[in-house]
């Protein structure tokens, strides 16, 4: 009986090891990256479209949805119009020194057109 009982404990810890091994592997990889971000199209594509390429937003802004992966310093930002189309999107990564903007700058609007919080007023 003794003979059974180390068989029995690495049959179990095989067991075990699989199991490990196939609940690591079946982690979905992050879709946000810019492969994919760079195929939301600004006035096509659509909000399933952009869950579908970069997944769900961390955080939901009337029509901005907002994409922060804090641990590599990047940041997201896509604007939906009323109808439901990518209005502008943006990349901001602070780790690569990169940003992208598919709209205008604040900067480059009339001082009456402009949103941005940054903006001084005389």
């Amino acid at each position: 009986m003794s003979k059974r009982k180390p068989r029995f404990v690495s049959c179990g810890l095989a067991l075990a090891t699989a199991s490990l091994a196939i609940l690591v592997g079946c982690h979905a990889p992050d879709k946000l990256v810019y492969e994919n971000y760079d195929r939301i199209q600004p006035n096509l594509s659509t909000e399933d479209d952009v869950t579908r390429l970069i997944g769900e937003p961390n955080h939901i802004l009337g029509e901005r949805w907002m994409y922060d992966r804090t641990d590599q310093h990047l940041h997201v930002f896509v604007d939906f119009d009323e109808g439901g189309r990518v209005a502008r999107k943006q990349w901001i990564d602070a780790g690569g020194d990169s940003w992208e903007d598919s709209g205008d700058s604040p900067a480059d609007k009339p001082a009456h057109e402009r949103t941005d919080v940054n903006t001084r007023k005389p």
